[in-house]
This record gives C-alpha cells, structure tokens and sequence, in this order.
C-alpha cells in the first residue's frame, strides 16, 4: 500500500504541471481504484470524459467502479 501511495504522489506532483494530461488522470484514478478510493477515482475519470466523451478505458474503469462499490455494499450489508 506504502508504494501505492508513492505512485500517487509522484502522479499527482506531475498533474499539478499538466492537468490536462489524460493519460495521467487516467493513472491516478487507476492507483486510487487500487487503494479503493472509489469515490476519489471517479473525479479524474469525469475530467476525462468531459473532454473525451467516447474514451473506453475511462468507461471501463467507471464500470469496474461501479461493481466494485456493488460488491462492497452488498458485503457490509449482509446480502452477498
């Protein structure tokens, strides 16, 4: 986890220089996916479909996203 939160700092230092770059929004929404951060990974995939609407890895991650956060539900819930 400790590396995790190294890559995000490095991918983040890098986006303070180069917001726009979509590659490494793309990047940092991944990392925080990995440390489920869900809700955090959904902000930089928004910024990248605003400006690439039909961007299919950002689709995909917020899809990973959303059953992922199903799945955490349905556990603290009890139903899975």
């Amino acid at each position: 986890m400790q590396r995790l939160d190294e890559v995000e700092r490095a991918i983040r230092g890098y986006l303070e220089l180069h917001p726009a770059d979509l590659n490494f929004l793309y990047s940092l929404a991944g990392c925080l996916y990995a440390q489920d951060r869900l809700e955090e990974a959904v902000k930089p995939l928004q910024t990248i479909t605003l400006f690439e609407p039909d961007n299919p890895r950002a689709h995909e991650l917020f899809k990973l996203i959303e059953e992922k956060q199903t799945t955490l539900t349905s556990v603290q819930s009890g139903t899975y």
